[in-house]
């Protein structure tokens, strides 16, 4: 069936509780009117989506429903997917969902709810103050999603969901997401979780792009004490859903304040990542936080200063820094030259003639970046475009190519 044609009088459907965008589905409606009965087969996962509640509400009128389990379709399984998804997920919630085709309602506890996130959804916003893409790298070797959100904030001090392109990626591969989804939407900043990985984190980053604006964060609480603000943002109607986010609202609606990743037996880092990005939009920080964090370190014997954070020189003009390095050193040379006496800096000596006028590798440096940031504007750079980019950088400061 072809969504091109005006109508029809049968369509079939697969996975309708992940639609991305439910209006395609009224869409799929409207022209589902040919013949004396148009009919519409679907085949899903049972999730508690409003559209699924609206449906199983008319069975038994115009809708038939049967319900069938992946056992009942053992048959046609391939026997390694018994052996190891059904032992991994029999007994727990999520196999109760995709395994008994049991629909499931909100988990009790849960810091959002279904029925707030279907009243909070939008089909567009206003034109955004600030947009940041966060990251939630994965810190086990046991396939862990790698969270990718991002949120915007509009005009009308609410934030929207706009993006979740988490999944199970490659360190250089979650990179090249974010970074490429960083300048597809015009972002005004990365953040990135660094618990697991520190510095790799932003040299992962740096390596696909070295330009992008970026900031490192370190989870100094648990996960849930970090979800309650969002939440509470999300009560106060403060935050919305441009579409929907399927994976990411299932994981949102069974997140509980007694949420334990061992007992869980995986790390939500499609919540977490949401979280770091709504909190870098619209958290504001406790008045008196400092102290109550200085006494927080102390007690647990943590260093009491944050570390330095890592900046990259991006000048392009060194005339100021080679014109005081020049009278330094005539200072040195020269006794009664007033910086040898601890005095400021005179720039009397050399003419300025002598003085080199632009950096030439900052210069190429600085179009190589531009050249590397229109190449990912409209898709992924591939990997051999990545290395191709760092060696680039390279021969240039090698002062091989300028």
């Amino acid at each position: 069936m072809s969504r091109s044609a005006p109508q029809y009088d049968a369509a079939a459907v697969d996975e309708l509780c992940a639609f991305r965008k439910p209006e395609a589905w009224d869409q799929l409606m409207f022209g589902l009117r040919l013949g004396d009965k148009p009919r519409c087969a679907i085949a899903t996962t049972p999730k508690p989506t409003k559209i699924l509640w609206a449906l199983l509400a008319r069975e038994g009128q115009d809708v038939v429903v049967s319900r069938s389990t992946s056992y009942d379709n053992r048959a046609n399984l391939a026997p390694s997917f018994f052996d190891q998804i059904v032992r991994k997920y029999e007994g727990t919630r999520l196999g109760r969902q995709e395994l008994e085709a049991e629909l499931l309602d909100d988990t009790p506890g849960a810091l959002w709810q279904r029925d707030k996130l279907d009243e909070l959804r939008r089909d567009a916003a206003p034109e955004f103050r600030r947009i940041v893409v966060a990251i939630d790298p994965s810190g086990t070797q046991e396939g862990d999603e790698t969270g990718i959100v991002a949120v915007g904030l509009a005009e009308d001090d609410h934030a929207y969901v706009l993006v979740d392109r988490s999944g199970q990626y490659a360190p250089t591969d979650w990179a090249r997401h974010a970074v490429a989804l960083y300048h597809r939407l015009h972002a005004d900043r990365i953040v990135a979780e660094t618990n697991f990985g520190g510095g790799m984190v932003e040299a992962t980053i740096r390596m696909v792009d070295p330009n992008v604006a970026y900031t490192s964060v370190t989870a100094s609480r648990g996960k849930v004490a970090r979800a309650e603000p969002v939440a509470a943002l999300y009560e106060q109607s403060r935050v919305r859903h441009l579409g929907s986010f399927p994976e990411l609202e299932d994981q949102m609606c069974s997140f509980t304040t007694a949420f334990d990743r061992r007992t869980a037996g995986f790390s939500p880092g499609r919540v977490d990542a949401l979280v770091w990005a709504i909190t870098e939009l619209m958290v504001e920080p406790m008045a008196g936080f400092g102290i109550f964090e200085y006494y927080r370190r102390l007690a647990t014997g943590l260093p009491l200063t944050a570390p330095r954070p890592v900046t990259i020189d991006v000048a392009v003009d060194n005339r100021t820094e080679w014109r005081r390095g020049y009278d330094e050193r005539s200072a040195a040379q020269t006794p009664d030259h007033p910086d040898s006496n601890g005095g400021e800096t005179e720039w009397v000596n050399g003419p300025l003639s002598l003085l080199p006028r632009v950096d030439t590798k900052m210069l190429a440096i600085k179009k190589e970046r531009e050249r590397y940031a229109a190449l990912m504007a409209d898709r992924l750079p591939t990997a051999e475009e990545v290395a191709e980019h760092v060696a680039i950088i390279d021969r240039i400061k090698r002062g091989e190519r300028c």
